[in-house]
């Protein structure tokens, strides 16, 4: 068991400097992938097991603040994270997996829908030692003593550190290729998107283009869901080092970037079909391609956005090519229903046709496909 005494920078959970761990094989943590998380099982205090979500694109780890609370745990202080005040948690002791151990560490009190965790590890716990994302294998390994030798892994032209202005855990970037164009991606693993791009990006190569088929779509984050929906797009090819992804799903987000110093997030849905291997020593990434199918995210088959109104919903978007342009429902069309929340339902179960009340129309039937 990899036990560290751990000292809290910037709140977050990564441990840091000390005396080196012995020598030996590699410490085995078994992990499990679902449709939108690396979730790993953890024991707070000896309470769980629970799980918590391995997320490379956090800067700090936290639980959920209801079960924080039920466990008894108590708060250290209130700190302000991306505008936002939480809860910060003190945890005696925190075990991963059965295998890695961290001592008198802290978590943020968590609010919102972590996607089937209880709890964020953030990038710290990959990218302080030597360690191995295996998705074939679905284990995390630590190799506290370094790790010499990536027989059939390839090296990328990327990064190991810690963001501008932020004093939380070191963070991995990668440069890529879409369509031809270099791009600065971050790596995360938390990420249930293939690829995101930020707005002023993906408007410059030509993503963000009324003429272009796209599906809206929301995204959110611990500092709570985006105020206006991404457009999904297809990309045509995505190379990273000297491996292809044909025909991407490529998010653009219409807000201002949160991830400073990148072009945009890379995420779960590719990074799943490569084995992740992290140099901290040569302060790179290492990957190598699994045997893993292609799991395609999950993307709008309506094409329609709704935004709440009296009486039901009002349309917001409406996606290029979509079955909801095919259906004739416009931007400012008002739709009739018991509920805002049981429109969305409606709308949700897009596997059959979706008869909606328009108001000054009566009823209007929507043909859900995948059109992208």
């Amino acid at each position: 068991m990899l036990s560290r005494r751990a000292v809290l920078a910037a709140f977050a959970i990564s441990p840091l400097a000390g005396r080196a761990l012995a020598q030996g094989a590699p410490i085995v943590a078994p992990i499990r992938l679902d449709e939108a998380r690396v979730l790993i099982d953890g024991l707070v205090n000896g309470q769980g097991p629970l799980p918590f979500a391995v997320d490379t694109g956090a800067v700090v780890s936290g639980l959920e603040e209801e079960v924080a609370r039920k466990l008894g745990l108590p708060v250290i202080r209130q700190v302000r994270l991306l505008g936002r005040t939480f809860d910060l948690f003190k945890v005696e002791d925190l075990v991963l997996g059965g295998a890695v151990r961290q001592q008198n560490a802290a978590l943020f009190g968590l609010k919102g829908d972590l996607r089937g965790a209880t709890g964020l590890v953030a990038a710290g716990m990959v990218t302080t030692f030597d360690s191995v994302l295996d998705f074939d294998r679905l284990e995390w390994r630590v190799h506290p003593a370094g790790l010499d030798e990536r027989p059939g892994y390839e090296r990328l032209t990327s990064w190991i550190r810690e963001d501008p202005g932020a004093n939380g855990s070191k963070r991995i970037g990668i440069e890529a290729q879409l369509d031809g164009e270099r791009l600065k991606l971050l790596v995360d693993t938390g990420m249930p998107k293939s690829l995101t791009l930020e707005r002023d990006v993906g408007r410059r190569l030509g993503y963000w283009d009324d003429s272009r088929p796209f599906a809206p779509a929301g995204s959110s984050g611990i500092a709570g869901p985006a105020p206006r929906p991404s457009r999904v797009v297809r990309g045509q090819l995505l190379q990273i080092g000297g491996q292809r992804f044909e025909g991407p799903a490529v998010s653009v987000r219409d807000a201002p970037p949160p991830q400073q110093g990148y072009d945009g997030i890379l995420g779960l849905p590719v990074l799943e079909r490569l084995n992740l291997s992290i140099d901290t020593r040569g302060g790179a990434l290492w990957i190598k391609r699994n045997g893993r199918a292609e799991r395609r995210e999950r993307i709008s088959r309506t094409g329609l956005w709704l935004d709440p109104a009296p009486g039901g919903a009002k349309v917001a978007v409406v996606g290029t090519g979509s079955p909801a342009a095919a259906a004739g429902l416009k931007v400012g069309d008002r739709i009739a229903g018991p509920s805002f929340q049981a429109i969305l339902q409606t709308i949700g179960a897009d596997q059959a046709p979706i008869t909606l009340t328009v108001q000054g129309r009566g009823a209007v039937t929507i043909t859900p496909a995948d059109y992208l």
